[in-house]
């Protein structure tokens, strides 16, 4: 049976935008793949005409929030939307597929029976990667070479078996950003597969992006604490690689 994908797709205030990341995923030639729209600003009537275009379309999933819930809540209520045993593929609303991306998971999933979750590149759409890994392969540690040693650097395309990510989600305390609390928590059981391949193209980061360096002092604090007390919550502390990224980011938070 040929892998099904779930291309995971929140989308705030963009709606010419997020037509062209979900035409990215409909002009693939790999057919098995279903894109899940969670619309957060639902009071945005630009996105008529894009529901009225996609809405009927077999292979789109499209939800709206009663009210604007941040990127986080999108990412998870699509989570519990995404069948098992199926693989997702986050995707920016002003990100796209590159052409052939799913086939190419396809091809490494076959072919890779063993791995759960593959990386490739994120990158602008002139070709230039955004993503910074030094070998294709396995066994590589997203906590240890993305968060502490910052060996591997930049965003990156994630493709995640549904059935390793089971109860994982997204911060549930923090609307926006600091998704590394998802993967940091997928880490401590599975290291990924990376391919040196551009699977999303981007047309750059924005002035107004989801950054934890531009809040300041007091707000930086106050997400670390938030984010402390989650993953607390969820058993993290036994990790020592958890703890000491905490401490990392509070020094950072007044180191400028």
């Amino acid at each position: 049976m040929e892998p099904h994908f779930f291309i995971i797709i929140p989308t705030y205030k963009r709606a010419g935008k997020v037509q062209r990341a979900v035409d990215s995923v409909l002009s693939q030639s790999y057919e098995h793949a279903t894109c899940i729209i969670v619309h957060d600003s639902p009071s945005d009537d630009s996105y008529t005409s894009f529901e009225e275009k996609y809405t009927n379309n077999p292979h789109i999933v499209y939800l709206t929030n009663e009210k604007n819930q941040g990127v986080n809540f999108s990412r998870n209520r699509a989570l519990d939307h995404a069948k098992e045993n199926s693989w997702i593929i986050f995707l920016d609303d002003d990100d796209y597929l590159a052409p052939g991306a799913l086939s190419m998971f396809a091809s490494l999933i076959n072919a890779h029976k063993q791995e759960t979750w593959f990386v490739a590149n994120r990158a602008t759409k002139d070709g230039q990667s955004l993503t910074k890994i030094n070998k294709e392969g396995s066994n590589k540690n997203y906590a240890l070479h993305f968060l502490l040693t910052k060996k591997y650097k930049g965003d990156a395309t994630h493709c995640i078996r549904k059935n390793n990510i089971k109860n994982t989600y997204f911060p549930k305390t923090v609307p926006q950003g600091d998704e590394w609390l998802f993967f940091y928590e997928l880490s401590t059981t599975t290291g990924f597969f990376y391919t040196n391949w551009n699977a999303t193209l981007t047309d750059g980061y924005t002035d107004n992006g989801l950054n934890y360096r531009k809040r300041n002092t007091v707000e930086q604090l106050k997400t670390l604490w938030s984010l402390f007390k989650e993953g607390t919550s969820r058993g993290l502390y036994v990790h020592p690689t958890f703890l000491a990224y905490i401490i990392l980011r509070l020094i950072r938070a007044f180191v400028k």
